[in-house]
């Protein structure tokens, strides 16, 4: 598997802890908090994988959140976007992209879920 393979596994690690952290009520659950929450942590130099941050008025935006979450919704696996609630499938489902990267990136997902 290539750098940039592992980079994405990463992010989308990151992306997971994000989603349910912020279904379970640890973080603030709107697209819009978390993709404050993903500056905050680039800002402190964390790695968290290929997550790229627009800017907008009064802050950041992460559309690859909003596009995960979507299809999150699509599939079955999220009730809302806003808050944002997981189902039993996406609770799963964002599990094992956290089991799937961390062999790989413990250090990067232990520093990100006490950030979180």
């Amino acid at each position: 598997m290539g750098k940039k393979e592992t980079r994405y596994k990463l992010a989308n690690a990151t992306l997971a802890m994000l989603l349910l952290s912020a279904s379970e009520g640890k973080v603030p659950n709107n697209t819009y908090a978390l993709s404050e929450r993903i500056h905050e942590m680039k800002n402190n130099k964390m790695d968290v994988g290929d997550i790229f941050l627009s800017r907008v008025a009064g802050g950041y935006w992460c559309d690859r959140l909003e596009q995960d979450l979507g299809c999150s919704i699509v599939a079955g696996d999220a009730i809302s976007r806003n808050p944002i609630r997981l189902n039993e499938s996406g609770i799963k489902l964002y599990e094992e992209i956290i089991c799937e990267a961390y062999p790989e990136y413990k250090s990067e997902l232990t520093n990100i879920a006490y950030w979180i």
